[in-house]
């Protein structure tokens, strides 16, 4: 889950205003969100799931299909 607000000590920031949430903070934040103790508009979620294959991923690697950047090496999935 990513979004759009900090949310101290519970995320890290993934790019440039965009932090990530794992799943018991996200549910807390649709908990918030429905009682009303902060503006829907607070937050942009994004939710989604993609998934390759491992010779498809460094085949498009490869490719020059993605932007490798090795500046976020503490970034890991929980």
């Amino acid at each position: 889950m990513l979004l759009s607000k900090i949310i101290k000590s519970l995320s890290k920031q993934f790019i440039v205003g965009v932090y990530f949430l794992d799943h018991e903070s996200v549910a807390r934040r649709i908990q918030e969100l429905k009682s009303r103790d902060v503006k829907p508009s607070d937050y942009w979620f994004f939710v989604g799931y993609s998934s390759w294959s491992y010779e498809q991923l460094f085949d498009e690697i490869g490719l020059g299909v993605w932007d490798v950047d090795n500046n976020q090496l503490d970034f890991a999935w929980p």
